[in-house]
Order: structure tokens, then C-alpha cells, then sequence
């Protein structure tokens, strides 16, 4: 089948191939990636008995050979396919866009058989080994989730790259929400395959994250539970630890108060992931565990790490008046000086 049109080989490569990968070429087999520039891809044939780079071909975006006679592109006259791809069985060009964690199926209609991948075997983009196994009925409803199956001789399987076709965007997120409700876990991204850390409630813990339009956040916080339904981390506290766009710094996001009832901040995964950045929560060192509570007392509080608890700190009764005679030094000078004059 013709991939004229169908797909930006040159778009393709310049985001995920690298000079020097090896192309399989219809016309001379196995050639060399040299450069890829806005419009052409450059190669050079691929030789054992000969220096590599004794004859080059050039390619229009399309994957197409570029001809000309003159002024005039024969390769367009012509209205030639694409002749160049990532291995001999000619596999879609969006197996340089696979990742750990990316989901494949069978391109059986009917087969329920789908992979999340580990890794390709970037020599010749003909095999991948999968992470996981997982099957699903004829609704796309999961049933099981399996390790990576392996050989007799217990080595991971290497399967064909051209068996499978990647998910789209929409439906791995779809499918990754499937896993979470089936396992009770949680995955940072959509389109990852670790899941969260496992924290006892009350746990102080470390988060990092591309939050979006302020760059990369730090907080310390208290680890609350996690919302699979919701995709939702709940959390009794966090303290910002660094500087984001706004400037902000070690300011203290923690429980409010209602008739004695607390509640917490909470980060919805969702929006979250920027720039390929997943979130990452792993479990407070001591400094951190510091921060947090240093931040707890300079508002007012002391958490209970047994009863999971806030509880709040009485001022002593030199603290309170010392506090009213500053109010009142302040109402009694407009300008806001703290100064005292005598008439």
C-alpha cells in the first residue's frame, strides 16, 4: 500500500530518528541516516564491502526519491511512493515514536490481545519486547493482566513491531484508566506505566511536578489517600519549596477549618503532566519532614502524626497582649510607622 500522503517521513525523523540509524530502502536495501533538513532527507547507501558513504540519495519529505532533470522534479511527474522505511517489512513509520509505556494492539479486528511496551529493538525497528500482557473482551473491557511472557528458555519475547499498531492519544488514556480501575493503582501519566508509590496516611512525602504555566513545583506535604476514581491525590498539607513564576516561596497551603472539621488540598494527575513531565511523590527525607512541620508552627498548628490530626497552638498570654498593642499602635498611626510620637 502506498504511504504517499499518508504520512510526514521527514517530520517523523527529525523529532525521534538520529544520524547515523539504519533506513531500509526498496531500491538499495539498507542505507545510512546522514541529515534531514526542512524539506529533504539525505542518506547515504549502506555498503558492507564499501565506505558507507560512497553514494547518496536524496529523499523529499514524503519519503519519496527526489529526481530531477534540470529544473524539473521527475520523482513528481511520476507520482512515486514512499521508498524508504524503518525495516524490511516495511513497518509504520510511528514505530520510532514508541516508547516504555506505549500501548499496542493486534491489528487483528477482533484479537483482545494488547501490549504495553518496554522497549524496541531500535537496530532494525523489526521486534519489541513488551512490559505487560493484557486481554480484553470484545467491549475493549479488561479481563487480566500478565507479565511480559517469556521464552522456554526464559528470556522476554521479542514480538514483530508490524503485528501491533499504537493507540492513539484518546485511547491510551482510556485504556490506562481501565488498568487503574481494575487494580486499584494510580499512574502519574496517562500515558505511563509506573504506578504511584504506595504511602500510609499521615506520611510525609515529597512532590514534583510540571505544573502547568508555572514550570517544575516542589512541595512537602502530608500524604492524605489516593482517588482512583478521580485521578486525585488528597493531601492533609503541602509547603511550596521553591520559587515558581509568580515568585512564591515556602508559602504554606494546609487544612481549613470548618466547626472543627478539616479538609486538604488536593492535586488532580490530569492537569498536571507539561512538556512530557509526569508527577513524581516519593517519601520525605528528614530536611523535608522539617520544612513541613516548621511551616505547621509558624501558622499556628502541630500535626498528630497517630491521631492524624491537627491541633492548634494556644499563644501565651504575653504573645496575645503584645499582638494588641501592636494593633493598636498601627490604627493609631495611619501612615502605617509602628512609631510612637509625643506631643
Amino acid at each position: 500500500m502506498s504511504q504517499r500522503n499518508l504520512e510526514n517521513v521527514k517530520e517523523v525523523l527529525f523529532q525521534y530518528g538520529r544520524v547515523g540509524m539504519r533506513l531500509w530502502c526498496d531500491l538499495c536495501g539498507w542505507m545510512t541516516l546522514i541529515d534531514v533538513t526542512d524539506d529533504e532527507i539525505f542518506c547515504a547507501i549502506a555498503d558492507k564491502e564499501a565506505d558507507p558513504k560512497t553514494a547518496y540519495l536524496t529523499f523529499n519529505k514524503e519519503g519519496c526519491l527526489r529526481l530531477k532533470v534540470g529544473n524539473i522534479e521527475i520523482s513528481d511527474l511520476l507520482g512515486a511512493d514512499c521508498v524508504i522505511h524503518p525495516n524490511p517489512s516495511k513497518a509504520e513509520w510511528d514505530v520510532l515514536t514508541w516508547r516504555k509505556g506505549t500501548v499496542v494492539r493486534r491489528l487483528d479486528e477482533y484479537d483482545g490481545t494488547y501490549f504495553i511496551v518496554d522497549k524496541v529493538n531500535n537496530d532494525d525497528y523489526n521486534t519489541f519486547i513488551p512490559l505487560m500482557e493484557v486481554f480484553a473482551d470484545s467491549y475493549s473491557e479488561i479481563q487480566s493482566i500478565e507479565q511480559c511472557p517469556k521464552t522456554s528458555d526464559g528470556e522476554k519475547c521479542k514480538i514483530p513491531v508490524n503485528s501491533y499498531s499504537k493507540l492513539n492519544e484518546e485511547d491510551t488514556r482510556e485504556f490506562y484508566r481501565k488498568i487503574e480501575k481494575l487494580t486499584g493503582l494510580l499512574f502519574s501519566s496517562r500515558k505511563g506505566c509506573e504506578p504511584l508509590p504506595a504511602f500510609k496516611t499521615g506520611q510525609y512525602v515529597e512532590l514534583t511536578y510540571a505544573k502547568p504555566g508555572c514550570g517544575l513545583a516542589s512541595y512537602a506535604a502530608i500524604f492524605n489517600c489516593y482517588d482512583v476514581e478521580n485521578r486525585t491525590i488528597y493531601l492533609y498539607s503541602m509547603v511550596k519549596k521553591n520559587k515558581d513564576v509568580d515568585g512564591l516561596e515556602g508559602s504554606m497551603t494546609f487544612i481549613g477549618f470548618n466547626n472543627g472539621i478539616y479538609f486538604g488540598p488536593c492535586i488532580y494527575l490530569d492537569h498536571l503532566c507539561q512538556d512530557g513531565v509526569p508527577l513524581s511523590i516519593i517519601p520525605a527525607d528528614l530536611a523535608t519532614e522539617i520544612t513541613i512541620d516548621n511551616a505547621l508552627h509558624a501558622a499556628g498548628i502541630s500535626w498528630c502524626p497517630t491521631t492524624r490530626r491537627f491541633d492548634i497552638y494556644e499563644q501565651p498570654a504575653s504573645s496575645a497582649v503584645k499582638e494588641q498593642q501592636d494593633s493598636q499602635e498601627v490604627s493609631n498611626n495611619p501612615s502605617g510607622s509602628s512609631r510612637v510620637t509625643t506631643p
